[in-house]
């Protein structure tokens, strides 16, 4: 598109294309790609930006597309009330000797 975007992807059904907006909304663009080529004006999916990377040239890979086309599996920022609980990062030392005392084998 003229505004620009990132992360195309094809719906599974091929007539739909969609891509990340350098504001990070999630667009979509119906396309007719048999015949004649007719390409739709960008419409928004989503309203809210989500996650996608640090930059416009490092996004790759933060969404992606159900078979069905219609719905979206995607990383969402996080709102200031989360960030300090998604900071902490819970390390297991001996992790199989826990596993074994809590799911013991051959019982």
């Amino acid at each position: 598109t003229p505004a620009g975007g990132s992360q195309p992807l094809w719906a599974r059904d091929g007539r739909t294309l969609f891509y990340t907006a350098l504001d990070g909304r999630l667009m979509s663009v119906a396309t007719n790609l048999k015949g004649p080529i007719k390409i739709a004006s960008p419409v928004p999916i989503l309203t809210a930006a989500y996650y996608g990377g640090l930059t416009v040239l490092s996004r790759s890979g933060t969404y992606d597309v159900a078979s069905d086309g219609r719905r979206f599996l995607m990383i969402k920022e996080p709102d200031d009330a989360n960030v300090a609980r998604l900071a902490q990062m819970v390390v297991v030392r001996n992790w199989r000797e826990e596993l074994k005392r809590l799911v013991p084998v051959g019982r």
